[in-house]
């Protein structure tokens, strides 16, 4: 994004560039979920067709779960779902 509008995403959304953290976090993801998209768009099935559309990947998914435009991922009897808080050391490294 920042090579395409000169900026960084954390420039066009209203977040506390002041706050580094927060501002590299935001970054961090928006190129994460960036790549995704792209790479997702990259697939290419036997016959060269896409496997996949762009209104696919950034649909809400169906099920808890279950990735935009893919099939319901299968979890093991007994996985925990849902958010895992972690405590940051102070280093910073975890």
């Amino acid at each position: 994004m920042a090579t395409a509008y000169g900026r960084r995403p954390s420039e066009l959304v209203p977040i506390d560039v002041a706050d580094d953290w927060t501002a590299y976090q935001f970054d961090s993801a928006v190129l994460t979920f960036g790549r995704w998209v792209e790479n997702r768009l990259a697939e290419r099935d036997k016959k060269g067709k896409p496997k996949h559309r762009i209104q696919d990947l950034l649909r809400e998914p169906d099920k808890p779960g279950q990735d935009a435009g893919a099939k319901p991922v299968r979890q093991s009897v007994g996985a925990k779902q849902g958010i895992r808080k972690v405590k940051i050391p102070e280093n910073g490294i975890w």
